[in-house]
C-alpha cells in the first residue's frame, strides 16, 4: 500500500483530470530535470507531454527525487489498462475512460518522487523456524483515486495490435495504361493481423470512348467491372503502415458501339496481375487514411473490333488512388 502525504492528497484531489491542463513548453523542461517517463498510449489517449505537465503539478515545490518510469496504454474488449513500471514495481490501472489513466499515471509518479521510499525494494524478510502455511489470498489493492481505478499487481494484457481486425475501404482512383485515361470506384473488404492483411475488392472503371471514326460518327465505349483479392505485408512505422501486396484481378470489360447504324454491346475476359503500394495513416483507432499507387499486368489482351473501330488491350496499367478506410472490433 501506497502512503500517501496529506498535503499531496489534497493537492490531488483539488487538481482538474490530465486531460484538461493543455503542457507548455516549460513544463518540459521542468520534466526533463526530475521525470524521465517512457509512454506508450493509442492516439485518442493522453499524450507523454500532458502526464509530464500534471506530474509536475502535484509535485509543486515539495522535495522530490528524479523518477526513472515506463507507462504502456492498452485496452482489451473496451477496458482500458496502464501498466507502469517503476524500477523494480510494476502498478496496473485498469478503467473504462483513458482519460482517467492519465490522471493515475500522474498521481502515481508525483509519489514516487515526493516518498521514493515507498517504491525502494522491500528487504528480505527472515527465516523463520518451520512457518506454519497460510492460505492464498487476493493482493491487497494498492492504491484506489475512483471508484473505476483498482491498481492490481496481475500479467500484463495482451496489446490490442495482436487481435485481428476487419476493415472496409471506399477509395477512388484514376488509371492509363491498358485502357483509356480515365478514373474507376472500388469497395474493398479487409481482414487486419499486426503484420499482414488480405483484401477482397469489387471495382467499376468509368465508361470511356477507346475509338471514335469522325466520317463515320461511329464510336468504341469501353467499361470494366472486375473483383480483386490481395494479400499484403505490412511494415509499420507508429502510427503509419506501409502495405506491399500482390494480388490478381477478374472481370468482365463490356464493349459498346455507337453509330448512326444502330448500337450493339458486347463482353469479354478481363484477368490482371496486381502489385501495390500505399500508406495507410491511422489517425484513429477507427479510421485510417489510405494513399496507393498499383501496376496491373494485363494477363489477356484481346483486339477489340466492331463498326470498323480497332482497339488492342495494352500490357500494363498504372493506377493512383486515395481512399477512406472504417475499422471494427
Amino acid at each position: 500500500m501506497i502512503a500517501t502525504p496529506l498535503a499531496l492528497t489534497g493537492w490531488i484531489l483539488a487538481s482538474p483530470p490530465v486531460s484538461a491542463p493543455a503542457p507548455s513548453a516549460e513544463s518540459e523542461v521542468a520534466a526533463a530535470g526530475l521525470l524521465e517517463l517512457e509512454w506508450r498510449a493509442p492516439p485518442d489517449c493522453p499524450r507523454r507531454e500532458t502526464v509530464e505537465a500534471a506530474f509536475l503539478r502535484f509535485v509543486g515545490d515539495s522535495p522530490a527525487s528524479r523518477v526513472r518510469a515506463r507507462a504502456e496504454l492498452l485496452v482489451e474488449d473496451g477496458v482500458y489498462a496502464l501498466v507502469l513500471e517503476i524500477g523494480a514495481h510494476t502498478r496496473t490501472v485498469r478503467a473504462h475512460n483513458c482519460d482517467e489513466l492519465g490522471d493515475a499515471a500522474a498521481i502515481i509518479l508525483s509519489i514516487a518522487a515526493v516518498e521514493p521510499e515507498a517504491f525502494a525494494p522491500e528487504p528480505e524478510p527472515e527465516p523463520e523456524p518451520e512457518p506454519e502455511p497460510e492460505a492464498p489470498s487476493r493482493p491487497e489493492p494498492l492504491a484506489q483515486t475512483s471508484p473505476a481505478l483498482v491498481l492490481e499487481a496481475e500479467p500484463r494484457p495482451e496489446s490490442p495490435d495482436a487481435s485481428p481486425r476487419a476493415a472496409v475501404r471506399l477509395e477512388t482512383g484514376i488509371y492509363a495504361g491498358a485502357l483509356p485515361f480515365g478514373a474507376d470506384t472500388e469497395l474493398a473488404v479487409a481482414w487486419l493481423a499486426p503484420r499482414a492483411r488480405v483484401e477482397l475488392g469489387g471495382r467499376l472503371w468509368t465508361p470511356k470512348v477507346a475509338r471514335r471514326a469522325p466520317s463515320s460518327g461511329a464510336e468504341l465505349w469501353l467499361t470494366l467491372g472486375a473483383v480483386s483479392a490481395r494479400g499484403c505485408w505490412v511494415p509499420r512505422l507508429e502510427r503509419v503502415e506501409l502495405p506491399l501486396c500482390g494480388g490478381a484481378e477478374l472481370g468482365a470489360l463490356r464493349v459498346g458501339v455507337r453509330s448512326p447504324e444502330g448500337d450493339a454491346v458486347g463482353h469479354t475476359l478481363w484477368a490482371a496481375a496486381s502489385l501495390s503500394a500505399s500508406a495507410v495513416w491511422a489517425f484513429h483507432r477507427n479510421f485510417a487514411l489510405r494513399v496507393g499507387a498499383e501496376t496491373l499486368v494485363t494477363l489477356r489482351r484481346p483486339r477489340l473490333e466492331a463498326a470498323g473501330l480497332t482497339y488492342d488491350v495494352g500490357p500494363l496499367t498504372l493506377r493512383a488512388s486515395l481512399g477512406l478506410e472504417a475499422r471494427f472490433f
